[in-house]
């Protein structure tokens, strides 16, 4: 799994060299105090649920199954999604590069850890984060509007 990390920061060194520009022409404008607490909070909600979508894509791709194959897809668009959005957000908010990939680190290493780096434990994420990281998806347009008005 640790192959995981590995290639999130390879996204991250990729996606990041124009980043900015492709996620909102009003986001290329000056951001307030608030503005940017909001962002940054979003930002690290992405960055957690990429983790926990990257980890689910990779844990249920070994069940071998159609269903588990399937969702292990499912799963790794989510994760590549919440990536490119989070990359995306790190220069608006401040955030280097170096910054971001450490964003990501923690939270891979701290879901690992949740596991005791087994996924027979996966029940411990899902349990934390299934519903958030939905729900966070759903609400993903809503909330960038809101963190961006002033």
């Amino acid at each position: 799994m640790k192959t995981i990390l590995a290639a999130v920061c390879l996204s991250v060194s990729v996606l990041s060299v124009d980043a900015v520009s492709g996620f909102s022409p009003a986001l290329g404008a000056e951001i307030n105090e608030r503005q940017r607490q909001k962002l940054n909070n979003l930002q690290h909600e992405l960055s957690e649920c990429a983790m926990f979508y990257s980890i689910t894509a990779e844990g249920t791709k070994k069940s071998g199954s159609a269903r588990g194959l399937e969702n292990s897809k499912r799963s790794g668009q989510l994760s590549d999604q919440m990536i490119e959005l989070a990359v995306m957000l790190g220069p608006v908010i401040g955030m280097n590069q170096k910054g971001i990939e450490a964003r990501f680190r923690i939270s891979f290493n701290g879901m690992m850890d949740e596991m005791d780096d087994n996924f027979v434990n996966y029940s411990i994420l899902l349990e934390k984060h299934a519903v958030s990281c939905a729900q966070l998806m759903e609400d993903l347009p809503k909330r960038a509007e809101d963190a961006t008005n002033k």
